[in-house]
């Protein structure tokens, strides 16, 4: 599988879409910086912590949805799935290196987020109302950041394999996939945090959202808030929809 690792990473490093996981967070990195509050301007918005924590989580859930379960599907519906019986590869085998190959995109792409965001704060980057970025490695609480971003990879995957057992081809993966991408960017309140805490309904079909409770178990690390309850269903809501999607990819996946 090491070989067919390294393969499908090389396929991905050359291939044209690679500039989108540099791409799309400098470009949310501006539009955050936007929104920012710091402590010499407390008006509303979001903070430099907060907008970091958004940008590795949009990273995790176009990671599953928009990369690994694209790819999967093509895979699904190329003649060299169908005919590698024939070799001593198995579809384990492929399906394992692709995930490896689209986790280790993700982390290239988690530490170039890093480097953005860090490189923003140090030249006081912000916007015109006077806020800047005020971001602090010391502010990020690692024991909730790494358990959440993990949790809610779990189920960004889990979901990009669902969709492509539910595909007949890569144009409905693709129908389905922005679809659900477009919620939990809008709907969870991943995309402007605000929405989904002001606005009810945003609100409960953000139940429905795994990355809603990812999103929520990381807020606890920052702000200091929450009990051990309310993370623990965090926790727990996270691993129920992994589960569920998960299962019901192995019953409808057809890889013939």
């Amino acid at each position: 599988m090491w070989s067919l690792y390294k393969l499908e990473l090389r396929t991905v490093i050359k291939s044209p879409s690679m500039m989108m996981p540099l791409l799309f967070p400098v470009i949310l990195s501006f539009f955050y910086s936007t929104l920012l509050v710091t402590s010499n301007n407390p008006s509303g918005g979001i903070d430099a912590q907060l907008g970091f924590i958004i940008l590795l989580s949009m990273g995790a859930l176009s990671s599953g949805i928009m990369g690994f379960g694209f790819r999967f599907m093509n895979m699904k519906n190329s003649v060299l799935l169908r005919r590698i019986g024939a070799s001593k590869i198995t579809k384990s085998e492929v399906l394992g290196a692709i995930v490896l190959a689209s986790i280790t995109v993700l982390f290239i792409q988690f530490t170039w987020d890093s480097i953005i965001w860090t490189f923003l704060s140090a030249i006081h980057f912000g916007n015109f109302n006077g806020n800047t970025i005020d971001f602090s490695w010391a502010a990020l609480n690692f024991k909730y950041l790494i358990p959440g971003i993990s949790l809610l990879i779990l189920a960004s995957y889990s979901m990009g394999i669902f969709i492509v057992s539910i595909g007949k081809n890569t144009e409905q993966y693709q129908a389905i996939a922005i679809l659900y991408f477009s919620s939990s960017m809008f709907l969870s309140g991943l995309m402007i945090p605000t929405l989904a805490e002001h606005d009810v309904w945003t609100h409960y079909i953000g139940w429905f959202l795994s990355v809603s409770w990812a999103m929520d178990f990381m807020r606890h690390g920052i702000e200091g808030s929450g009990d051990v309850y309310s993370l623990w269903l965090d926790v727990l809501m996270i691993v129920f929809y992994t589960s569920l999607f998960s299962g019901l990819a192995v019953k409808f996946l057809e890889w013939d």
